[in-house]
């Protein structure tokens, strides 16, 4: 797996260009462990037919196809925001002889803590939105084809995120229900195979049951209450948190 990034030219203001709203002399180095992080995180969801597409596009400098440059563009600026939230947080702080020291000079004031947090969170939120673009870019594609992490639940009472939003509407996150169908699983595991026992196989073909409706509710509450304890409420719809 390569990284998308152009690591011969370190200062070119690449990260500037592909958010929008860092400084211009952010050095490449200093992301590139995180960028090498993120590219993984990346490559998981989307599989390595998709990311070496994307790899094709940046060696041949956009010359595969309108909708492969499209792809290429959705990654790469899922990658860099979630770098560069990553490494914001230590970049705060000055590790210094005398400990750490936080950066403050007579032109620049720094932000209260409130403001950093703030930051932090809409950064998150907005990189979660951006993997959600990635996701819904490629299921909604007639070429490309979505990963084994996008189909890996389909035999689930809940098997896909139209199934779940029946119950509770999580603003069409694909993300966010491919996060909570092991959780999905987990219930039918733990809760609804000890209560059908040898039958769950059969109730489970049994798709327009109101007992197969009853099972689908069960896990979606099961996996919001399961996923609300292991996951970021950045995750989450804000109205779901309230």
């Amino acid at each position: 797996m390569k990284i998308l990034f152009n690591k011969d030219y370190p200062q070119s203001g690449e990260i500037l260009e592909i958010i929008g709203f860092t400084d211009a002399d952010i050095n490449l180095v200093k992301l590139l462990p995180y960028l090498r992080t993120s590219s993984r995180e990346i490559y998981n969801i989307i599989g390595k037919t998709n990311y070496e597409i994307c790899e094709a596009v940046f060696e041949n400098g956009g010359s595969e196809g309108e909708e492969n440059t499209e792809l290429y563009e959705l990654v790469r600026y899922a990658i860099a925001l979630d770098a560069f939230r990553k490494y914001a947080p230590l970049n705060d702080l000055q590790f210094t002889n005398e400990g750490r020291l936080f950066r403050r000079d007579e032109h620049q004031v720094a932000a209260f803590q409130w403001q950093i947090d703030n930051s932090n969170d809409s950064m998150e939120r907005r990189y979660y939105e951006s993997v959600d673009e990635i996701i819904n870019f490629i299921m909604d594609s007639e070429e490309l084809e979505p990963s084994d992490y996008m189909t890996a639940f389909d035999g689930l009472y809940v098997p896909n995120l139209k199934a779940f939003q029946k119950y509770v509407n999580i603003n069409d996150s694909h993300l966010l229900y491919f996060k909570l169908a092991p959780s999905l699983r987990l219930c039918e595991q733990r809760e609804i195979i000890n209560r059908m026992g040898a039958k769950f196989a059969d109730y489970k073909a049994m798709k327009d049951s109101y007992l197969f409706g009853l099972v689908q509710n069960c896990c979606v509450y099961f996996a919001i209450a399961d996923g609300i304890q292991k996951f970021s409420v950045q995750l989450f719809p804000e109205g779901l948190m309230k």
